[in-house]
């Protein structure tokens, strides 16, 4: 087999139940008394489940412990669109033969495969999400069995802090419709393909990276009289004083199982690039910048689970008084956050992984309603 080019004769597949992610949800204790009792909220996430969805009427049930990816992505403000998204994917055979091609969605909302499935076959489908600009990958067959017992996939100039939530292909089966995965399990890869067009592939994902939930809000007396308009957060990592590099490579060893445990035996990430990059979370879809109100909007951040020991988060943003006038604008803030502060043990700083960290905007003074805006308000961690 080998890439197809032109386009036009890349064979369509239906890509059922791209599902994966087993612990990124915001799942955080917002109760007035767990504010009281720490400076920041620290709540590990149960498992949740992922899956494109494609056909509304689909009667399908996902495995327990998975979320639809849609719904996991929408619950945070403004982040990439990763439903739909690309994957990056290696068809392998039990012979070695491998072929790195992607998934990808087309303008005629149509799964599409870039390596052509023209005959009938067991493949082993290895890979990850979100594929991206400037990441390669590369994979070999475990030494105990080769692609069918397992591999190891290494991807190279991931970004080291990010607001996409990367993850692996943990399971693969092929389906019969679109309502029936034909018993998919983690820690299955094989996938028997019928050839041609109307192939249904189920998949699952696992986290490779940790994250940081900021829920950010504006004080209620404060949201009164001024109005926050966020335009962009960014996320320096940090290493004792130093930056911490801002890109890494990601290996990741997988072994099939039969029992449904995750395949997933080790992770290790190797430093890359340069320590000189802020890497950005978030920036507005709206041109003026994103209102925030007294209701907390989630804002994410992935990174990766080694070597970092404290971030700096920057925000930018315009004050607006009561009657909607730009009274300062391009104002920008910056907040130190301290893992060892954040997470009980650097034990906890694994991949799959959230913490919850509650920021409030609040005023740098007692206002007054007659009074000028003599100060900019301060982003507080409660």
């Amino acid at each position: 087999m080998g890439l197809i080019n032109p386009i036009s004769r890349i064979r369509p597949i239906s890509l059922i139940g791209l599902m994966g992610l087993l612990s990124l949800t915001g799942c955080s204790d917002d109760s007035e008394a767990e504010l009281a009792r720490t400076t920041v909220e620290l709540v590990p996430c149960a498992p949740s489940f992922v899956e494109e969805e494609l056909i509304p009427t689909r009667s399908w049930t996902p495995p327990t412990g998975y979320k639809l990816y849609e719904n996991l992505n929408n619950m945070f403000s403004d982040q990439a669109n990763l439903t739909n998204s690309d994957i990056g994917i290696f068809f392998t055979k039990e012979d070695g033969n491998k072929e790195e091609g992607r998934f990808f969605y087309g303008s005629d909302n149509k799964w599409r495969s870039s390596v052509e499935i023209t005959t009938a076959g067991t493949y082993y489908l290895y890979g990850f999400i979100p594929f991206m600009s400037g990441v390669t990958a590369s994979i070999n067959g475990s030494e105990s069995g080769g692609f069918p017992a397992g591999a190891v996939l290494t991807l190279n100039n991931l970004p080291t802090v990010t607001p996409n939530d990367i993850c692996v292909v943990v399971g693969a089966k092929a389906g019969t419709s679109t309502d029936n995965d034909n018993g998919l399990t983690t820690g299955q890869f094989a996938y028997a393909a019928t050839g041609g067009s109307g192939n249904y592939i189920f998949l699952l994902f696992d986290h490779i990276y940790s994250a940081l939930n900021f829920k950010v809000k504006v004080d209620a007396d404060y949201a009164q009289l001024r109005t926050i308009k966020l335009k962009t957060m960014t996320l320096q990592p940090k290493s004792g004083s130093n930056d911490y590099y801002d890109k890494a490579n990601v290996t990741v060893t997988l072994t099939a199982t039969t029992d449904g445990t995750t395949p997933i035996t080790n992770v290790t990430y190797t430093p890359s690039g340069t320590s000189t990059a802020a890497p950005l979370l978030f920036q507005s879809t709206e041109a003026a910048g994103t209102v925030l109100t007294t209701e907390a909007q989630n804002i994410r951040g992935c990174f990766t689970p080694a070597g970092i020991t404290s971030f700096v988060l920057k925000s930018t943003y315009d004050v607006y008084d009561r009657k909607g006038n730009l009274i300062r604008p391009d104002q920008t803030a910056e907040n130190t956050i301290d893992i060892s502060k954040v997470f009980t043990t650097t034990s906890d700083i694994t991949r799959g992984k959230m913490f919850t960290i509650n920021m409030t905007i609040k005023p740098t003074y007692l206002y007054v309603l007659s009074d000028p805006d003599l100060d900019n308000p301060t982003f507080e961690i409660d």
